[in-house]
């Protein structure tokens, strides 16, 4: 077995390095974001809002992903097509850097997010998913990891930073 990395494509946020590492460190952030967006009414204040780089339909879609999602200030515990997964936070470098490690997974499975400024207000993100993947399941698991650390890193790149 080897450690086989799946690396997102690089996203490009209109936010400060330091507000999406806060937000992103500590997942009770995403959790009252979570609670905001279930409320109708603040699902539409919140869609009035958005930068032209978030689509109000966007909003929707993550909170349908979310809806089936528990958050902790380090762990967050979501159902997936392979069954249960939950991540606790293991390591961090503020303000660049935040690793989650599996706890409960089918396939365990390691993920870090990495944050470069790129401007005063402005930063890149990378995903990594690291996983023990032996040769007769790589086959298996290549491309639903790679595409699992893509959707995810799309997911986060459109989050509103400064929204909540």
């Amino acid at each position: 077995m080897g450690l086989q990395k799946y690396e997102s494509e690089i996203k490009y946020l209109n936010f400060e390095q330091t507000l999406v590492y806060e937000k992103l460190s500590d997942l009770r952030n995403l959790d009252n974001l979570r609670q905001k967006i279930a409320d109708p009414a603040a699902a539409d204040l919140l869609k009035s809002n958005l930068p032209p780089e978030i689509k109000p339909e966007q909003i929707d879609k993550f909170r349908e992903y979310a809806e089936k999602m528990e958050l902790g200030a380090d762990y967050i515990k979501i159902a997936s097509p392979m069954g249960e997964v939950t991540m606790r936070l293991v390591e961090q470098e503020a303000p660049k850097c935040i690793k989650f490690g599996t706890t409960t997974s089918p396939l365990p499975f390691n993920l870090w997010i990495q944050i470069v400024p790129t401007g005063e207000a402005e930063c890149k993100m990378k995903l990594t998913i690291g996983a023990e993947v032996n040769m007769f399941m790589k086959a298996m698991v290549n491309k639903p990891l790679q595409k699992a650390a893509n959707g995810l890193a799309d997911m986060l790149a459109r989050l509103p930073y400064n929204l909540f």
